[in-house]
């Protein structure tokens, strides 16, 4: 059983070492959206009486200004947010261990996320970067073994994709909207990255279909 823990750890060591590496090489890289999660984490835990934890994707990270809620009613909020394709799986796990008796912990998922696949997460960089940044939470990935898996599997992606397009250019950056580590102020985003008008066309009229029969409400219960 040692032996295999030992190797587990070894593999991860060799695995996220050579993420970091390959992350580290795309510009603005120190600077990424994910990045903030530091911020976030460090607010997280300096409180040590009871609180208000908020997680959920860009609905949250965006929508939600925690700071107005402790003017409101007086109670430490934290606004943990940040990027859908982390999945709920994820939010749980990344705050569970710096919550207490007394503490509420608020779900708010994007459309869709409760279900079968948005649980574990989109395909993509967003929780090898999210572990890269912040180490401590690398238990995470071993909560589950689809988890696990699913975050490898993206690991090994992102490398093959970002080998396609080395060498990057590396170039000046300037923030302009709120999609970087300089737009955030503790846990929000500054207010002045907010006053832009998104707009998105579709040529076609899409319509977005939850399938009710499959939530992840059971893996919700778990954790209660």
């Amino acid at each position: 059983m040692l032996k295999l823990v030992l190797r587990l750890i070894l593999f991860l060591t060799i695995v996220l070492s050579i993420s970091y590496f390959t992350f580290y090489l795309k510009p603005n890289f120190e600077n990424d959206y994910l990045a903030s999660l530091k911020l976030k984490l460090e607010k997280l835990r300096k409180i040590k009486k009871n609180k208000i934890v908020i997680i959920g994707g860009s609905n949250v990270c965006i929508g939600i200004n925690s700071e107005m809620i402790e003017n409101e009613i007086g109670i430490p909020t934290v606004n943990m947010g940040l990027h859908a394709s982390l999945g709920s799986k994820f939010w749980i796990e990344y705050v569970k261990n710096n919550l207490k008796e007394g503490d509420i912990l608020i779900l708010s998922p994007e459309y869709g996320i409760l279900n079968e696949e948005g649980w574990y997460g989109m395909k993509g960089e967003a929780v090898p970067k999210a572990i890269l940044f912040t180490p401590s939470k690398l238990p995470i990935l071993l909560s589950d073994y689809t988890f696990f898996k699913k975050t490898i599997n993206g690991i090994f992606r992102t490398i093959k994709a970002y080998w396609k397009e080395y060498p990057f250019e590396k170039k000046k950056y300037n923030i302009k909207y709120f999609y970087d580590l300089r737009s955030f102020d503790e846990d929000n985003i500054r207010p002045v990255y907010l006053n832009t008008t998104f707009k998105k066309q579709y040529k076609n009229k899409t319509q977005l279909n939850f399938n009710k029969d499959k939530p992840r409400w059971d893996e919700l219960k778990k954790y209660k």
